[in-house]
């Protein structure tokens, strides 16, 4: 594959994907560190997810081969990419030292070593003339059309070529449209956004921690979300009204987010805070799949890889 067909697969796909609300429960930028185990519900959908090495790697074979055949049966060779994804080795979130060092990652960041491997020319691609190689750019990308959709059936994927194949598995294939998938989905939305956080046993979790970090120098906070979400509005309105340009943040900004963010850390570990949020989530999935199981056993048996 050429490189610039190679380079154009990444940055669309990512493109593609930012474009549409996708997922189970979902995340954000200001959102609390989720525990690293799945719960007993989530373990169904795990390929479906893909937030482990194993389960990306295998999502990503599979939709190269989607898009292979899809290029075949348009008349071009086109030989499956190899997956490039790797473990990643740099820091990440959920240690003291991380927050010691960074805060939340909002105005520090680790520096992640760039790794992606050159693109090799692609002899095929390369023997195509001007005319069959715009050709194979449509048959692989299609008119590409740009903007946002928040659902997935408005997205048209038959506009996209065979890269269409990327963004119709990942939204709606390994049966994500099955009436299972997204009764289980909505679930457990629920339980994060409303029987999580409004369950006695989080509520006087949330109150201890927020007394813990009053005690620290950080009164006003009720939930660990709202520390989190207090320093990424912190960046908000920082910008220059003449040229709309990012104000640089300044030391005290990087020294006060490390504070925050270490109280943080402390607090949750001497109050149990996600232990316990994990605990109950777990028992909250579980009720589900106790309720449920015949149907996700079936599920899992007609979709799971």
């Amino acid at each position: 594959m050429s490189a610039s067909v190679g380079a154009m697969l990444r940055t669309s796909c990512a493109a593609a994907l930012a474009a549409v609300v996708v997922g189970l429960a979902g995340c954000s930028p200001g959102a609390e560190p989720t525990p690293t185990s799945a719960g007993p519900l989530d373990a169904y959908f795990a390929h479906v997810q893909a937030t482990d090495h194993d389960s990306m790697l295998a999502r990503e074979r599979t939709i190269q081969q989607l898009i292979a055949q899809c290029m075949t049966e348009q008349g071009f060779e086109y030989e499956p990419q190899q997956p490039q994804i790797q473990d990643d080795d740099g820091e990440q979130p959920g240690t003291r030292d991380y927050a010691q060092k960074y805060g939340y990652g909002r105005f520090s960041t680790p520096v992640s070593p760039q790794r992606e491997p050159a693109d090799e020319p692609d002899p095929y691609i390369e023997s195509l003339s001007p005319g069959e190689h715009a050709a194979y750019m449509e048959a692989m990308f299609g008119s590409n059309p740009s903007g946002s959709w928040d659902d997935p059936e408005d997205i048209p994927f038959d506009e996209m070529g065979c890269h269409g194949n990327w963004l119709r598995y990942t939204t709606t294939g390994a049966g994500q449209t099955d009436p299972v998938y997204v009764a289980a989905a909505e679930q457990l939305r629920l339980i994060e956004t409303s029987l999580l956080p409004n369950d006695p046993r989080v509520l006087e979790a949330d109150a201890e921690w927020a007394a813990c970090m009053s005690k620290a120098g950080w009164p006003g906070l009720r939930t660990q979300r709202d520390a989190v979400e207090s320093v990424f509005a912190w960046g908000e309105g920082a910008l220059d009204t003449e040229t709309h340009v990012p104000v640089p943040h300044g030391e005290s900004t990087v020294t006060g987010e490390k504070a925050l963010a270490l109280a943080d850390w402390d607090c949750a570990v001497s109050t149990r805070y996600h232990q316990i949020r994990a605990e109950v989530r777990d028992e909250l999935q579980q009720e589900y799949v106790d309720a449920h199981r015949d149907e996700l056993e079936g599920w899992l048996a007609t979709w799971g890889q």
